[in-house]
C-alpha cells in the first residue's frame, strides 16, 4: 500500500514536472519520491537472512519439507497401525517430536527427555534447534523473541480431523478419504515453537487461509504461510496441494474433517 501511495505521488509530480517546464524544483521533488520508494521496497520485497533464491525455489522446498512429513506420518503409522496422536497424554508431548526418528533426526530424538513436559530444563534447550524439515524457507523470520525455532507447520486437530481430539486415528477412519483429508498445513502466522504441544484447531481457528492477525507477522486463520496467494498442506495421502486464498470457508471445512461424508456432508469438489 505505501509503494503505491508512492508511485502515485510520483504520477502527480511528473505531471506537475511537466507543466512546470521541467522546473528543477519538479525535478527535486520527483528524485526526493523515488528515492522514498527505494527505501519502501526493500523493506517490504527483500528475503531476511534466512531465506534464500527465487519465490518458486522456495515454494519447491516448502513443499518438498510436507512431503517429508507425510512420508515420516505413513511410517509411524505402518510401524504403530496408526497415526501418532497430535499431543501425547503423559507429558503433553508434541507429534513433531514423536515423529523424529522418521525424519531422520533420531538423535534429537534421544536427546529429549520423554518423562518430563517440553518446557522441562532438560528439554528447553532442544527448543532453539532448527528442525530444517519443519522450515519454510519463505519465512522472513524463524526464531522467537527467546531464540526458540517455530515451526512452519502443524497438524490440523479438533474433531472429526485427521488428528482427531486428542486420539489416535488409524486410515480406515478416513471415510471422506485421504486425498480429501488435511493433515498439516503451513501456519507461519502461527508464533508455534516446534517442541511445544500445539497446533491448529477447527474449533478455535478461524476456517480462513492468510486471515489478518492481532500482531504482525501473525494470522487467526487456520492456516497461513508467505507463498503469494494461498499456502500448502499435506493430504492424508501423502500429496501436497497448494490451496488458495479464495477458498471458502465451508469447502475449508469439509477438506479439514475425515469423516464428513457418512454424517451428510457433501462431497468436496476437485478444486486443486
Amino acid at each position: 500500500m505505501l509503494i503505491l501511495i508512492a508511485l502515485q505521488a510520483a504520477m502527480r509530480t511528473l505531471r506537475k514536472y511537466r507543466e512546470a517546464g521541467n522546473s528543477w524544483e519538479s525535478v527535486g521533488r520527483l528524485a526526493l519520491i523515488g528515492l522514498c520508494c527505494g527505501f519502501l521496497l526493500p523493506v517490504v520485497f527483500q528475503p531476511s537472512s534466512g531465506a534464500s533464491g527465487p519465490p518458486a525455489a522456495m515454494r519447491t522446498q516448502c513443499k518438498n519439507n510436507l512431503k517429508q512429513i507425510g512420508l515420516a506420518l505413513h511410517n509411524y503409522h505402518d510401524v504403530n497401525s496408526m497415526f501418532p496422536i497430535a499431543v501425547q497424554p503423559k507429558f503433553d508431548r508434541s507429534w513433531r517430536v514423536t515423529v523424529l526418528p522418521f525424519l531422520d533426526q533420531a538423535p534429537l530424538y534421544e536427546r529429549y527427555n520423554h518423562d518430563a513436559t517440553w518446557e522441562h530444563p532438560d528439554n528447553a534447550p532442544l527448543a532453539g534447534v532448527v528442525v530444517q524439515t519443519l522450515d519454510c524457507p519463505a519465512r522472513p523470520f524463524r526464531l522467537d523473541d527467546h531464540d526458540r525455532f517455530l515451526s512452519a507447520y502443524s497438524a490440523v486437530t479438533g474433531p472429526g480431523t485427521a488428528f482427531g481430539d486428542r486420539e489416535y486415528v488409524k486410515i480406515n477412519a478416513f471415510t471422506d478419504g485421504l486425498a480429501n483429508t488435511l493433515m498439516v498445513a503451513e501456519t507461519c502466522g502461527k508464533p508455534i515453537v516446534w517442541t511445544r504441544p500445539k497446533d491448529v484447531s477447527t474449533a478455535t481457528d478461524e476456517p480462513e487461509i492468510n486471515a489478518p492477525g492481532d500482531a504482525l507477522h501473525e494470522s487467526n486463520g487456520v492456516m497461513s504461510s508467505y507463498h503469494f496467494g494461498g499456502a500448502q498442506v499435506l493430504l492424508g495421502d501423502g500429496s501436497v496441494r497448494f490451496i488458495g486464498e479464495q477458498l471458502e470457508p465451508e469447502l475449508l471445512r469439509q477438506l479439514m474433517t475425515r469423516d464428513g461424508n457418512s454424517h451428510g456432508e457433501p462431497r468436496t469438489p476437485d478444486f486443486f
